[in-house]
Formats: C-alpha cells, sequence, structure tokens
C-alpha cells in the first residue's frame, strides 16, 4: 500500500513545449491527450480523487519510462518542470488503477458549500452525484473496481429519498446491482443525521434480489451504538427486506423505499399522482423573516386584513398585515394560524428588499395561488405529517407549503394525507424530515365509493380541530374563556375545569373514532388491509387535553386580558387590539356603560404587579374582583385554593 497526497500541478504558457522539446520527445508520446492529462491536476486539492484521468493505466506507465531516463544536463529550469510531470503521472497512475474491492467513508458538502470551480467541476464530471461531494464519490468508486467488482460505502441516508438524488439513484439502479443496504439511523456517530450502509456490485442486474434492514422503529429518533447492535441482532423486530431494481423503479421518484409490499406499489398502477388531480405549491420565501414576519397579536389589528379573497381585494384593502401559513408544531385538521406576513401594496417591501450585490433576496413564488382555499402542512414533521386546512385569506410560506384543488376535492385529499394510508405513502416517498410539495404531488390518488363518507370524516374534524383551536387565545377567533361559557359553567371554578375536562376528552375520543374510521375508509380503498392498522393512538390526537395549572394560567390570562380591556366577558371576542385603543373604543364596542359590566376593565390600563398589596387596583386584587364577579363572593376563597393548588404557588408568587 502507498499514501499519495495529492497537490496542485500547473505549468506555466510555453513551459511544456520547451520541455518536450528539450527531451526531443516523439510526438506520439506527448499527444494531445497527454496535454490534457498534464492540466487536469490544476485543481488537485479541490477536485481531490474526483479526478478521472483521461489516459489509461498502460499509456501513463509507457510515458513515464520514456522520460524517466532522459538526461536533462544543467537545465535548471525544465528538471522542475521534469519533477513536475512526473509527480503528475504518479498521481494520474494512482487514479486510474483498478481494484476487486473499495470500501470508503466519502466525504460530505453541500451544493451550497461549494466554490464556484467544485460546484462546475461535479456538474460536468458527476451530473448525477452534483447534489453533495459524497454522491460523486459513490459514482468515483464505482469507476474505480472492475467488472463484477465491489463497492462498501457508509453515507448520509438523504440519498435514499429526496428529488435532488434522483439521479443519482437511477444511475445506482440502472446500472449496478444495489445488493446490500443497512439504514442504521441516528445515533452511531453521537446526535448525527443519521447513516446508512450500502454494497452495490458493478454489474447491471435489475432483476436481482437486493438485502434492505432498517435498525430503528421511529424516524428522528437518536440511538446509543449499544442499541443499535441490539437491533442488529433481533431480525424479528427489524427484519430483513428484499426487492429488486426493477420493483424499487416503480415509485415516482425512484427512493429506495424498499419495505414495501406488492400491494402498496400497485396504487400507482391503479391510480394517478396527487399532482395531476391538486396543484401542489412552495410558499415566499421572505428573504428576512425578523423583517417580515410577526405573530398576529404583535401588530395592531386595525392593519390586518384576516380574510383577504385574493391579491387584488387584499391591494384594495390598504392593509400591511396578512395570515400567512408557516408550518408550526404537530397538529392536523386545523389550526397553526399565528402568523401574519406584511404583504402591503402586494408585497412591495418583500420583492424590494436585496443583497449587498443588488440581487433580491426574497422568492416570490406562486403568487396567483395566494389567499386561496388550500390544504397546508408543516414542511418538518418527523414522527407524523400535520395537514391541516386552510379557509381563504392566506398566503403560503415556504416552511408550510400548500395544496390546492378543487371545493369538492380538498377535503377528501386532506383526509388522505391525515389517514395512516397517507402517512405511509410520504414516508414511502421521502422518508426524511422534509416532506416538500414534489413529495405530496407524488402520492398515488385512487377515487373510491366511500369519497362522500371522507369528506363528511373530514368536514367534522376541521370543525372539532377548529373549535379547539379557537378555544385558546393564541387564535384570533377567540371569543370567550370556555370554564365560563353557558353549559361549562359550574357554581366554582372547579366544578367549571372537570365539565371542561369531561368536554375536552369527549372530544379527544370522538376524533379518535373520526380518524380511526378515515383510516378504515382508506385502508379498503387502497387495497391494504392486513398492512395497515386503522386504529389510532391516543398521542396522535391533536385537540387539547384538559390540564389543570395550564388551563388555570388560561384562565388568569384571559382574567388579565379583561382587567385591560382586551377582553370582555360581556361581549365576544377581541375588544381593544389596537394601538392606541383606550377606554372609549372599549365602551362603543361592548355598546354599554361601565356600570352595567359584569367585570370592567381598570380605566387606566395600569395593573401594579408587586410583592405586596400596596395599591388597591394590583392584579391580585382585580383578579378576586374578577373570581368575584364571575363566580360570586361565596366561592372566591374555594376557586382561590383551586388556582393556587393548580399551579403549585401562591397566586401573588405567581404573578
Amino acid at each position: 500500500p502507498r499514501i499519495i497526497e495529492l497537490c496542485d500541478l500547473r505549468f506555466d504558457e510555453g513551459e511544456l513545449s520547451a520541455y518536450f522539446t528539450a527531451l526531443d520527445a516523439q510526438p506520439s508520446t506527448f499527444n494531445p491527450q497527454l496535454l490534457q492529462l498534464l492540466h487536469q491536476f490544476e485543481e488537485a486539492k479541490n477536485f481531490g480523487s474526483l479526478i478521472q484521468p483521461c489516459v489509461d493505466e498502460r499509456a501513463i506507465a509507457d510515458v513515464r519510462r520514456a522520460i524517466e531516463t532522459k538526461d536533462l544536463g544543467g537545465q535548471l529550469f525544465l528538471r522542475e518542470t521534469h519533477i513536475k510531470v512526473l509527480r503528475v503521472l504518479e498521481q494520474a497512475e494512482a487514479l486510474t488503477q483498478r481494484y476487486h474491492v473499495v470500501v470508503a467513508n466519502p466525504p460530505y458538502m453541500g451544493r451550497a458549500q461549494m466554490n464556484a470551480t467544485l460546484g462546475d467541476f461535479l456538474q460536468q464530471n458527476f451530473p448525477a452525484g452534483r447534489s453533495d461531494i459524497y454522491a460523486a464519490f459513490i459514482l468515483r468508486s464505482l469507476s474505480l473496481v472492475h467488472e463484477t467488482g465491489v463497492v462498501s460505502l457508509i453515507t448520509a441516508p438523504n440519498w435514499m429519498f429526496i428529488q435532488a438524488f434522483e439521479e443519482l439513484r437511477r444511475t445506482i439502479l440502472d446500472r449496478y446491482y444495489l445488493f446490500a443496504l443497512l439504514q442504521i439511523g441516528r445515533g452511531l456517530w453521537g446526535p448525527d443525521f443519521g447513516s446508512t450502509t450500502l454494497i452495490i456490485q458493478n454489474v447491471a442486474a435489475a432483476e436481482r434480489v437486493g438485502i434492505f434492514r432498517r435498525l430503528f422503529r421511529k424516524q428522528g429518533e437518536v440511538q446509543t451504538p449499544a442499541e443499535i447492535e441490539n437491533n442488529f441482532g433481533n431480525i424479528a423486530e427489524f427484519p430483513v427486506f428484499r426487492a429488486t431494481a426493477e420493483e424499487l423503479r416503480r415509485l415516482p421518484g425512484v427512493p429506495i423505499a424498499y419495505w414495501l409490499s406488492e400491494r402498496f406499489r400497485a396504487a400507482y398502477q391503479n391510480g394517478v399522482l396527487l399532482g395531476a388531480v391538486a396543484d401542489c405549491r412552495d410558499g415566499i420565501t421572505t428573504g428576512c423573516n425578523e423583517m417580515f414576519l410577526r405573530h398576529w397579536h404583535e401588530v395592531a389589528l386595525s392593519r390586518s386584513n384576516l380574510n383577504a379573497p385574493d391579491r387584488h381585494s387584499a391591494q384594495e384593502s390598504q392593509r400591511r398585515w396578512f395570515p400567512c401559513n408557516k408550518g408550526g408544531l404537530f397538529r392536523k385538521w386545523y389550526g397553526n394560524r399565528e402568523y401574519l406576513i406584511n404583504w402591503e401594496g402586494d408585497g412591495a417591501a418583500i420583492r424590494g428588499l436585496v443583497d449587498p450585490k443588488g440581487r433580491p433576496r426574497a422568492s416570490v413564488r406562486n403568487a396567483d395561488y395566494y389567499f386561496r382555499e388550500s390544504v397546508t402542512w408543516s414542511d418538518v414533521s418527523s414522527s407524523c405529517l400535520g395537514v391541516r386546512y386552510s379557509q381563504v385569506g392566506s398566503i403560503s410560506e415556504t416552511a408550510g407549503p400548500s395544496l390546492f384543488a378543487s371545493s369538492s376535492k380538498l377535503h377528501s385529499i386532506l383526509a388522505f394525507l391525515c389517514s395512516e394510508v397517507g402517512w405511509a405513502y410520504v414516508k414511502a416517498i421521502n422518508s426524511t424530515v422534509h416532506c416538500k410539495p414534489g413529495n405530496i404531488a407524488a402520492l398515488p390518488w385512487i377515487d373510491h365509493p366511500q369519497d362522500p363518507d371522507a369528506q363528511a370524516i373530514a368536514s367534522q374534524a376541521i370543525a372539532s380541530a377548529r373549535s379547539d383551536w379557537d378555544n385558546f387565545e393564541t387564535s384570533w377567533d377567540f371569543r370567550d374563556q370556555p370554564m365560563l361559557r353557558p353549559g361549562l359553567k359550574g357554581g366554582t371554578l372547579e366544578a367549571s375545569w372537570r365539565n371542561w375536562e369531561a368536554q375536552s376528552t369527549a372530544a379527544i375520543r370522538r376524533m379518535q373514532e373520526l380518524e380511526t374510521e378515515n383510516n378504515r375508509l382508506f385502508i379498503a380503498a387502497y387495497g391494504l388491509d392486513g398492512e395497515l392498522e386503522p386504529a389510532v393512538p391516543d398521542a396522535q390526537i391533536t385537540l387539547a387535553r384538559a390540564e389543570a395549572r395550564r388551563d388555570m394560567a388560561a384562565f388568569l390570562s384571559y382574567a388579565v386580558g379583561c382587567m385591560m380591556g382586551r377582553y370582555c366577558s360581556d361581549h365576544p371576542g377581541l375588544i381593544l387590539a389596537n394601538a392606541g385603543d383606550s377606554l372609549p373604543e372599549f365602551l362603543e364596542k361592548v355598546g354599554k356603560p361601565l356600570a352595567e359590566l359584569t367585570y370592567a376593565p381598570d380605566e387606566d390600563g395600569i395593573i401594579p404587579v408587586l410583592d405586596g398589596e400596596w395599591f388597591e387596583d394590583d392584579i391580585v386584587a382585580r383578579t378576586r374582583d374578577f373570581l368575584r364577579a364571575t363566580f360570586g363572593e361565596a366561592t372566591l376563597r374555594e376557586n382561590l385554593r383551586f388556582i393556587e393548588d393548580s399551579l403549585g404557588k401562591d397566586l401573588r408568587k405567581y404573578f
């Protein structure tokens, strides 16, 4: 064995001509192909062993023998050229050798981090591996083995699924034999991004069976090396899968989805791609979210338009802030409506943002779809896909892509994407934490007789999820405190909370029934009975659970909102939500004088928060007043005790 450190070797203009002349070399020795070879190592440190010499090993050896014995006499400058030429030939010879086996852990660098020279080199020489250096090294390794030789590599797993590596996957499956692949998951190298080992043979074998395994249960989980080793020995829980290249090529985008059954793949023959019945679109990239995005409660309601039907109406309204779908935590059916985007003047400020070189920083994609009714989802999702209905009025950001279809089709598609079947196909197409519009468009869509039932389920699920979302102040459609509503309000705050707890539990159980029935419909429609289970775990229901500490904190937050005039227990929804609003605006909105209100706001909007009761209108005193107004004097002590027991601390200390 020998180690060769590649180095940059450049030749000045005319240097080689003088060198050839001094050597009195034969024209056949220094032909144009050899001249090209001598220039291939000018960027050797940049390209490394990705360089593929344009002259074969035997021809290089012949040239070395022809010049090694040449006497250059006292020609000092030509001696330096002579050494450089021999060094090029030595490096080229090492890179033309062929091996029976190549074992490697290739280097990594995404295209965004490459310098322009390296990016152009990969585009020209390794187009199928241009997205990352490691992908190019997979192809380079295959060029280093003899026919039927074997390459064994450890790589990142993203080449198996994402669109940027589709050409690489096709190249491997079309030209080589993917003999074995082991998805290790995260943890072998610490908190990494996951790893995969693969063995590829340099022979085309579309019908030969490859063997595959996955050593983790849940995408994104981090395991210790010992756990991974134990999983490797546990065939029962981590079985061996078998698939041919021909089977793997059937799915759009050619993901290495080796675990899929024949019935699972049949959906692509029995249906159409979802992209044929719906438009899946990426959202806007503002170029500076800190400048152009706000939580909805950070800006004046008077500057916001929450229901613009189209771009023209949005511009005509002369408002600045509009709803923005920006992904968010895992939630299904409805919700995560938290952000607004500055789209004043049809996005004039966003479009006008440029970098120091005067280039636009924003990408205003698919503007014709802005404000339309849609289905949206969180781009980042490790455990399950959070897909939600979005009514008219929103703009999608890149972290919250959207799907658009006719109103009659939209609910059916939402039901599919929220089903276990939809999630199973998403994992097959793209088993990474990101879910792009192209991934959704590549799912199989089958029209089925139960479609009206699926639409009805979606409608009920949306209504339930929307009601749940609007129960909290984090929704701009929040109307009142649930524990003060007729039907839920009891004689004490604890009794009211118990009613709220019962209602929340019933809503979760009902949603569980809806989602289970939804799964049954799509499992039957896609012929996957026995492969997927319709039952939905309680943890996957994304409605709020009653939790005393959090619910008492929400109750106190509402009480403070009533103190400040943001809310009123006699009038639903937001009252004061604009900069500069004060008591006159409050009274105009509620339509009652202060004396007739169940609980009046503080007239100057100043609530002292101190370590002792120094003012008669401090926050604890006002909270007691709120409890008296809503539940009466007789239960005040009991209600205060329940709040403090739930919070785990004294009320003054809490504030």
